[in-house]
C-alpha cells in the first residue's frame, strides 16, 4: 500500500538551516517519491519503507 506523508519544520534554533537541509537530503536518498514546497514537504511511496524511514531518521531536526 502507498501512502503519502506530509513533514514541516518550524524553526526553533537558530542554526535550523543546516539542519533542515541534512534532512531533506536524507529524504532525497530514501528512494521515495518527493514533492519540496516552502512550507513542506511531502513524501510517497510503499508505507513498509517509508514509515520505518520517518521513525528512524536520526537527522530528524
Amino acid at each position: 500500500m502507498n501512502i503519502s506523508v506530509e513533514i514541516t519544520f518550524t524553526p526553533l534554533h537558530d542554526q535550523y538551516r543546516e539542519r533542515i537541509k541534512n534532512f531533506i537530503i536524507d529524504l532525497r536518498t530514501g528512494g521515495f517519491t518527493i514533492s519540496e514546497t516552502p512550507l513542506s514537504t511531502q513524501l510517497y511511496g510503499p508505507y513498509d519503507t517509508l514509515m520505518p524511514f520517518d521513525r528512524n531518521n536520526k537527522n530528524c531536526p
